[in-house]
């Protein structure tokens, strides 16, 4: 399996874990659903991995902590001992890198799109096209189910971002109609004409943008 296709995965994958606190309040997290469990977890690992969190919070200097995030709330759950579990609100950091052995995984604030939520790094430039992904996770019946939604990010200096809630080709184009990158479009889909417009497809599209 590409590592492109097992970090999707993993990505999209749901996984379980224990109890937690609050972080800043130290309060227990209750268990609402302690006698008739939700199907799934709301959690993005399997298990605690090692991460880089980008904070003005001095605690985050302290290398023996591991990570992972609520997809729910996108709170970022970390621990000293696996014992202890705490959970920071995603307004203390701007961003947050996992690693799971060569793999990595970053999710960032990108103000250009909102100052609110996080977003899952797909490709991310400076001076030309960026990709990002928005996870939403919830919970519908006794099960949590996830679908994602993309945002193209243009580059200065006509900053702005195209909603992708499907990868839907026609939107793409229209999109990219007054762009000086229309052509690089066409180009694009008439090389892959039969692929299917997934997740991939967007981003090897944006990587051709922006050779």
């Amino acid at each position: 399996m590409s590592k492109v296709l097992l970090l999707t995965y993993l990505i999209i994958s749901l996984s379980s874990t224990g109890s937690a606190q609050e972080f800043f309040s130290g309060q227990p997290v209750s268990h609402d659903n302690f006698f008739s469990p939700i199907k799934g977890s709301p959690l993005l690992f399997n298990d605690w991995v090692k991460g880089k969190v980008v904070s003005n919070n001095a605690l985050f200097k302290n290398d023996s902590m591991l990570f992972n995030l609520d997809k729910v709330s996108q709170r970022l759950l970390a621990t000293v001992d696996k014992q202890i579990e705490y959970k920071i609100d995603k307004k203390e950091f701007q961003s947050v890198t996992f690693y799971l052995g060569d793999l990595t995984c970053t999710f960032e604030h990108v103000p250009a799109i909102n100052y609110k939520d996080l977003f899952f790094v797909i490709i991310k430039t400076d001076d030309k096209y960026s990709l990002y992904k928005y996870m939403h996770t919830e919970i519908r019946g006794r099960t949590y189910v996830e679908w994602a939604v993309y945002y193209i990010l243009f580059p200065f200096p006509e900053v702005h971002f195209l909603r992708l809630n499907t990868v839907n080709k026609k939107v793409i184009q229209r999109a990219f109609a007054l762009s000086k990158d229309f052509q690089k479009i066409n180009n694009y889909y008439s090389q892959h004409s039969t692929d299917e417009p997934n997740e991939y497809f967007l981003k090897k599209m944006v990587e051709y943008l922006n050779e």
